[in-house]
């Protein structure tokens, strides 16, 4: 189907990007923020989406290759959060796409639109967060612990973390019963997707150790060149 295809190369590519630039932004305090990313000459790349009103919701679009370079944000934090993101995130897609399809569609499919930064870890905080479709099995399961431990901390950053990637890239968090095995695995994922190891370590391990009541990482220098 379309619809799914789009989907899921909208996924492969976001994780694409992160691996070549780990400072991905998810978050952004306003849309100059974003602006200050892009391109000079691309000075109408950020944009209304239909008729909703920019404080709420706005659109990233350069008309050149969507998957890596159109994305869709909706406020969050002391400001309020923007309730109606599953419809944002249907209407963009259909926008930059060219695909009727609203938010029924996509959640036939298996998929949940997620803010990619948990909604309720930025309430101290606002701005707007990147909507991407997730797996409905996945996404559960990372909020049914995970994300909720993180609501609790202070861990709350604008960029793309491992966990965030570990998510998008449909792999399930680790068992509060046994964390170390499930994050091994995801370090054995990450290697095959080509992070060095001692990358991957460190970076899960900085994430989830906290959540998951393990001790910190400890930092040495790397033996490996790091993505």
């Amino acid at each position: 189907m379309q619809l799914e295809a789009i989907v899921e190369r909208r996924r492969r590519a976001v994780l694409d990007l992160w691996k070549s630039d780990s400072a991905l932004q998810i978050m952004a305090r306003d849309e100059e923020m974003i602006r200050c990313t892009l391109p000079p000459d691309v000075p109408e790349a950020v944009q209304p989406l239909g008729r909703r009103r920019r404080r709420n919701v706005f659109i990233v679009h350069n008309g050149v290759d969507p998957d890596r370079n159109a994305s869709v944000w909706v406020r969050v934090g002391a400001t309020g959060l923007y309730s109606a993101h599953r419809d944002a995130y249907a209407a963009f897609l259909t926008k930059v796409y060219g695909i009727p399809c609203d938010k029924q569609q996509v959640a036939a499919l298996g998929y949940q639109v997620d803010h990619l930064l948990n909604s309720a870890s930025v309430k101290a905080l606002s701005g707007f967060v990147r909507l991407e479709a997730v797996a409905q099995k996945v996404n559960g399961s990372w909020g049914a612990f995970y994300e909720k431990a993180v609501r609790r901390s202070s861990r709350v950053g604008r960029k793309m973390r491992w966990t965030v990637a570990s998510k998008l890239a449909g792999q399930l968090p680790p068992l509060m019963s046994n964390p170390s095995v499930g994050i091994e695995r995801l370090v054995r994922y990450w290697v095959a997707e080509g992070f060095p190891r001692e990358q991957a370590a460190y970076g899960l391990a900085e994430d989830l150790n906290p959540v998951y009541g393990l001790p910190p990482p400890v930092w040495e220098q790397p033996t490996t060149r790091w993505l």
